[in-house]
């Protein structure tokens, strides 16, 4: 027969052995959204725009990323057009192990451009942005973690 002692530090290191078999973190962070504003923008993709040389007009825009999925005219030979990219989210996501969402779709990011005779004068973009803390055992080196996108 075990001592009683034997029997809890017995299931105490065999609960530490599961633990450090878990990758999974405690924490929470928080999907929102976030609007950017840029002056003679270009890029790879509509929702990420970069600048390059070359990509300043409606024909480089078109031959880039397609016909956009809105358009909107304006006076003064001014046009807006606007591309959809991935679902935008808003809400939190707790981490307990897994990540549980509790976020809701809000739209989709989307890059809205403005042309004045066919040259792009800026950009806004409408993106999700990521932010939170999480705690771990195999995390950053002091075993937590702050993020933010």
């Amino acid at each position: 027969m075990q001592a009683p002692w034997c029997r809890i530090w017995t299931r105490a290191a065999l609960l530490l052995a599961l633990a450090t078999l878990l990758s999974g973190c405690v924490g929470i962070s928080y999907l929102g959204t976030t609007t950017i504003d840029e002056a003679h923008p270009a890029g790879e993709e509509p929702f990420r725009p970069v600048r390059r040389p070359g990509m300043d007009t409606a024909e480089a825009l078109l031959m880039r990323f397609g016909e956009p999925d809105e358009r909107e005219l304006l006076s003064d030979s001014r046009e807006l057009w606007t591309y959809d990219n991935r679902l935008r989210w808003n809400g939190l996501v707790v981490f307990v192990i897994i990540p549980i969402p509790l976020a809701i779709p809000v739209g989709y990011e989307t890059s809205t451009y403005h042309l004045r005779d066919g040259v792009v004068e800026n950009v806004i973009r409408v993106v999700q942005t990521w932010r939170g803390c999480a705690c771990g055992i195999f995390m950053h080196e002091s075993g937590c973690l702050c993020f933010h996108e």
